[in-house]
């Protein structure tokens, strides 16, 4: 976790924002090395339901890494929300919908509808 927060320091951050699995798993961790780690507002379902209108359509272009967009193919509807399929890993895909949505996305949302007002 060391080498984490040692990055996050290089870019002059002291926060990261996470999902609820990650946070659970890793925000003691992170306070151990001085980067506070909160709870993202968003599940990361709500991040790939604003984030999938966005790639299909163009907006947004992945880069060149095989295992993002192995993980975004692989994405399912688990009954009312979209996750990874059992067994398989979603880090990249999750983080960077995340992202794009932390970047881009104004906090103005109703349900899971999420409105993008600039593009990057």
């Amino acid at each position: 976790m060391k080498l984490f927060a040692d990055t996050v320091k290089t870019y002059r951050a002291s926060r990261v924002t996470l999902d609820r699995f990650a946070h659970n798993t890793f925000s003691a961790a992170f306070s151990q090395h001085g980067v506070s780690a909160v709870l993202s507002d968003l599940t990361t379902h709500q991040t790939y339901e604003a984030f999938g209108p966005r790639l299909n359509s163009g907006q947004v272009v992945l880069l060149d890494h095989s295992d993002m967009q192995n993980q975004f193919l692989g994405l399912v509807w688990r009954g009312a929300r979209i996750d990874h399929a059992n067994n398989e890993h979603d880090d990249f895909a999750g983080r960077c919908s995340a992202h794009e949505c932390a970047s881009g996305f104004h906090d103005q949302h109703e349900g899971n509808h999420l409105d993008r007002r600039a593009h990057f």
